[in-house]
């Protein structure tokens, strides 16, 4: 009787550790892709972190030379206006960057 339950029990006991030991090298697998996955994802956000430096700083570089550029506009503005009031005429010298005025007599 012992012989026969333990016949009726072995087959299952065979497939209880046939499945523990799929489930152990599925688990192992989920562990190595998790990992890798996580690395991949590292890289990732190292790299988009850099490229967001490097446009942040492009981005501030470009603002403060806009600003300027735009000061610039402002200064020949005033500057239009004024030698029209006077009748000076102004002419940016690209060699000295500065600017020369002429008194239109």
């Amino acid at each position: 009787m012992i012989n026969k339950k333990y016949n009726e029990f072995l087959p299952s006991m065979q497939s209880a550790e046939d499945l523990v030991s799929q489930v152990d090298s599925l688990s192992g697998n989920i562990d190595l892709l998790k990992s890798r996955i996580e690395n991949e994802v590292r890289q990732d956000l190292n790299v988009a972190i850099a490229e967001f430096t490097e446009l942040k700083q492009q981005l501030e570089r470009d603002s403060l030379v806009l600003s300027v550029l735009k000061q610039l506009q402002e200064v020949r503005k005033e500057a239009g206006k004024m030698a029209s009031d006077r009748k000076v005429f102004l002419y940016f010298v690209p060699l000295t960057s500065s600017w020369v005025s002429i008194v239109n007599k």
